[in-house]
């Protein structure tokens, strides 16, 4: 049923059932994302992460949630994204990622290293396991959860940051110090592997 009473009288609306979601489309959009996004080419140093947030923040927003980005020094890039939970008041997941990738030397390659190019089954390029694979992961559960209907107990924020190849002071650590209200309400953080302070 549709709806039912509770104590006192309230009508209790039951939510929808999620949508099932089609993995092998799922697959295919992914793919196709992570190799525009390797096509950026965010090399630290510079960095120049702008173009890769601003690409990031324009999936977030045509899927109708909210993105915004910094840029903590010229070119310099920072973008986050929160896909709403049901307002049970938890504490909030982050899920992390870095835009920047380190140098690469063509050269050492069988295809460009900003290719992009899908090859043998795998999407060949910088940065795709560290960590713009990752961070595309990241970012298309978060778009099959709104797609499919899935309504969470808690926010999901999605935090994409430049310059942690040269030690993150121009992304993570600019973000912690000058945007705290940004992830106060949260309580988890999933990652790439390593350290975290």
């Amino acid at each position: 049923p549709a709806a039912a009473h509770a104590a006192g009288g309230a009508q209790v609306v039951k939510a929808p059932a999620p949508k099932t979601i089609d993995y092998d489309k799922l697959t295919q959009e992914a793919t196709d994302f992570l190799s525009k996004y390797i096509r950026i080419n965010t090399t630290n140093p510079p960095g120049n992460e702008m173009e890769a947030a601003a690409f990031l923040k324009e999936k977030f927003l045509s899927e109708g949630i909210p993105a915004t980005t910094w840029e903590p020094e010229p070119g310099r890039g920072i973008v986050v994204a929160r896909l709403r939970g049901i307002g049970e008041k938890k504490k909030a997941l982050i899920v992390l990622s870095h835009m920047d990738v380190v140098p690469a030397v063509a050269s050492e390659w069988k295809v460009p290293p900003f290719s992009g190019e899908v090859k043998d089954g795998y999407v060949w390029g910088r940065g795709s396991l560290d960590d713009k694979g990752p961070g595309v992961i990241a970012l298309m559960s978060i778009l099959a959860i709104k797609r499919a209907g899935i309504l969470l107990n808690r926010d999901i924020i999605f935090v994409a940051t430049g310059d942690e190849e040269e030690g993150g002071k121009i992304g993570a650590g600019w973000f912690t110090e000058h945007e705290k209200d940004i992830f106060s309400d949260a309580g988890y953080l999933i990652t790439e592997g390593g350290g975290i302070a």
